[in-house]
């Protein structure tokens, strides 16, 4: 699917608990969000994380739009400001 995208909005949401009772995103996400990071840039794969999901310091200073949970919603307006900065106004 990298071959064929030129934007990624990578999705992660508090679904895996560590044994310490913090919340993380899914570790297929994580690996799909270096994936596509690697393939399409920073600008280009863009982070969309619920809050208090747990997030390893490699992911410090990369652009990330959160959300509250259950208020996905919430995001669409960063998200489309976000989409029309690389491609232009839609």
């Amino acid at each position: 699917m990298s071959e064929k995208s030129s934007f990624a909005l990578l999705v992660l949401t508090a679904e895996d608990q560590t044994a310490d009772g913090a919340m993380r995103a899914r570790q297929n996400v994580i690996h799909e969000t270096g994936l596509f990071q690697g393939h399409l840039g920073f600008d280009r794969a863009i982070m969309v994380v619920e809050e208090g999901v747990e997030l390893g310091s490699n992911f410090d200073g990369i652009q990330q739009i959160r959300f509250t949970s259950g208020h996905f919603a919430e995001t669409f307006g960063e998200v489309l400001a976000t989409i029309r900065r690389e491609f232009g106004p839609v």
